[in-house]
């Protein structure tokens, strides 16, 4: 009912009814969720009710409604990619849990790891619990960093192979999830610099060195015409001309041929219609090893606070970076500087004052930065930028707000990170000397 959602969430119960008269009435009606709330310990629930309430309404397959995703699911526009090998290695692991791989290993059931080779990612940094990552680092015998940039990862790496930026390469772009039917050639802008080289070309000289044949027959240029030769008739054209228009698909509108044509359009599901109850989910509700998964999307009551860690820490996005891409760009920091938004009644109990250095801290680990008092956060809630680069003093403590200093490493049932699912205390501190 709406009375109990509202003793959960916090709206008011005549709000909640209100939303779900007009949501269920209005036609059409584009339920836009974001990522945010999947990023916590059950929140493959929310993105499954979320779908369940635009199939129950009406609203996936046609123009102005919504599956229930934040943005579109067209593709590539047919535009291909390197294809990939098949791993002799059959160990998945849920990215959540690198620092708990790293320190138990086959103790803890997981593959024992000996060599990192970390490439197009900065997965020290933006898997949760950083500081239990780096220390168990110790198992692992060898670690090499292939970057532009000595990152929180790379700084760690036992040999780092520089590799060139976008532009220093040529490559083929195609629009965020097939969100405009068009691509574009991205033409190298300078020769690589120093000794930069290509990833590819880094790898392929390694594959010959193991005895590894055949891995790389074509050049950079080859590889393009390949991906792009079944949209793109003039390769030499789209160089030059640096895009290529293609077609506006022929349903523009994801999964209206399945909701026109459901007969000779099927989902991808066991049964070929949208599942609110789960089929798979029915046969195996653990398919990850993972946690249970009821076939049907319900409310599951989350981690609560603590005495000792009394606020709940969100995670969210800067304007001066993606991710931590751009994290060591300082004047790029500039226009969207770091700090912990705290509530002002939050603030005022703790003795905070806005713009002042503060100690968050959690059971895992603690990072200082500014804190910038607010009521646009939530009482009880706190609020830091994702991406910020991991620096530690000698204590350990990181000084310069890198949110997954404080993150637990545990995933969620389907394999999902959990960062948003994390309880912190704040403090004011003297900063001191790093």
């Amino acid at each position: 009912t709406p009375e109990w959602a509202a003793e959960i969430c916090g709206i008011p119960a005549e709000t909640i009814r209100r939303l779900a008269i007009e949501f269920g009435s209005m036609k059409p009606a584009a339920l836009h969720c974001g990522y945010a709330p999947g990023r916590t310990l059950h929140g493959e629930q929310f993105h499954r009710a979320a779908y369940a309430l635009a199939a129950m309404t009406g609203n996936i397959g046609i123009v102005g409604g919504n599956s229930g995703v934040s943005n579109g699911a067209t593709g590539r526009y047919g535009i291909g990619s390197l294809p990939a090998g098949k791993n002799p290695i059959d160990s998945p692991i849920s990215s959540p849990l690198l620092a708990d791989c790293l320190e138990k290993g086959s103790a803890g059931g997981y593959p024992d790891i000996k060599l990192i080779y970390s490439m197009a990612g900065d997965i020290f940094n933006q898997a949760p619990n950083t500081g239990k990552t780096i220390k168990a680092l110790d198992n692992v015998e060898f670690i090499v960093g292939q970057d532009h940039f000595l990152t929180p990862t790379t700084r760690y790496a036992d040999i780092v192979l520089p590799a060139t930026t976008f532009w220093e390469r040529n490559d083929v772009h195609t629009p965020w999830a097939g969100a405009g039917h068009y691509a574009i050639f991205m033409k190298q802008a300078l020769e690589p610099m120093y000794e930069c080289r290509n990833d590819i070309d880094i790898l392929a000289d390694l594959a010959e060195r193991v005895g590894l044949e055949g891995y790389n027959d074509k050049s950079e240029l080859e590889w393009l015409k390949d991906f792009t030769k079944s949209r793109v008739d003039d390769f030499d054209a789209f160089m030059e001309e640096g895009v290529a228009r293609f077609p506006a698909p022929e349903d523009a509108v994801a999964f209206a041929k399945q909701i026109r044509d459901p007969e000779n359009h099927k989902f991808s599901t066991p049964s070929g219609k949208i599942e609110i109850y789960s089929t798979d989910l029915g046969v195996n509700p653990d398919p990850f090893d993972l946690g249970e998964i009821s076939a049907i999307p319900k409310w599951v009551p989350h981690i609560e606070t603590s005495d000792d860690y009394p606020l709940s820490m969100l995670s969210s996005k800067s304007r001066a970076r993606t991710h931590s891409i751009h994290g060591n760009q300082e004047k790029l920091n500039r226009v969207d500087p770091d700090d912990v938004w705290v509530h002002p009644d939050d603030a005022v109990s703790r003795g905070i004052q806005d713009g002042q250095p503060v100690r968050v801290e959690s059971a895992y680990g603690a990072t200082i930065l500014p804190v910038r008092v607010t009521e646009d956060i939530a009482h009880g809630c706190v609020s830091m930028k994702e991406g910020r680069w991991f620096t530690p003093d000698a204590d350990g403590v990181d000084r310069e707000g890198a949110a997954n200093s404080v993150t637990r490493d545990f995933s969620s049932a389907c394999g999902a990170t959990t960062y948003n699912t994390a309880f912190v205390e704040v403090r004011p501190v003297n900063p001191g000397p790093m």
